[in-house]
């Protein structure tokens, strides 16, 4: 789960360890006496513990630089390169850790992340969902926005399809009046092919209306 490893005929004990490390800018509480945290897979009912499927860590940044127990350890490393909050701390860690192999790569990384300065100010107008308080704001008003649309296109279809049902009745109804006309000048004496060809009407659908018994059929058999 944590891994996305791939399990074959259901063999999970054959998955490879999995180390998860979470980084915690502000400790609170106890964690404040501790640089890190080991959290394993416990079972309640046994009591055993399963280091060998997964660890995960907890890391607390002001710790481990407050302690500065060994500060060419790469932890501190990576910690100091995290808490740089100014040019000068970004000078102070350069000179102090540049030239090492963690730092080295931590510069590396940086630099290439903000070479683009186009994309940063992009990336500036999603600064809102570095908090659960706006995050949900902006949520809510992106699904109302969504809503609003979906609206918005379900009455643009309403309105097509009845404009489409009006055109068809109009049709229905030009027709129609083409028909009763067709059947006054069949009635006067016109030949049937002569009004089908000057009322642009298909032979057979006068027949066919005729037929339906809406005019005097009578008539129309005797013309």
């Amino acid at each position: 789960m944590f891994t996305s490893q791939t399990v074959e005929n259901m063999r999970y004990d054959r998955l490879k360890p999995a180390c998860v490390t979470f980084i915690m800018a502000e400790p609170s509480g106890d964690e404040k006496k501790y640089d890190k945290r080991r959290l394993t897979v416990y079972d309640e009912t046994t009591g055993q513990k399963y280091f060998d499927i997964l660890d995960s860590y907890l890391v607390f940044v002001p710790n481990v630089i407050k302690n500065n127990k060994n500060t060419d350890d790469d932890l501190y490393i990576f910690s100091y390169f995290l808490a740089i909050g100014n040019q000068g701390q970004a000078d102070d860690f350069e000179r102090d850790h540049g030239a090492k192999p963690l730092g080295m790569e931590l510069i590396r990384l940086y630099a290439n992340a903000v070479a683009n300065k186009t994309r940063l100010l992009d990336l500036t107008q999603y600064n809102y969902y570095f908090t659960e308080k706006e995050y949900e704001r902006v949520k809510l008003e992106d699904e109302e926005k969504h809503a609003r649309e979906i609206a918005r296109i379900e009455k643009w279809a309403k309105e097509q399809l009845e404009a489409k049902e009006q055109l068809l009745e109009a049709a229905e109804r030009t027709k129609e009046q083409l028909l009763k006309a067709a059947v006054k000048f069949i009635n006067s004496g016109m030949d049937i092919n002569v009004v089908s060809a000057n009322l642009n009407i298909p032979v057979s659908d006068i027949e066919s209306y005729i037929s339906g018994g809406k005019k005097d059929k009578t008539k129309f058999a005797e013309q």
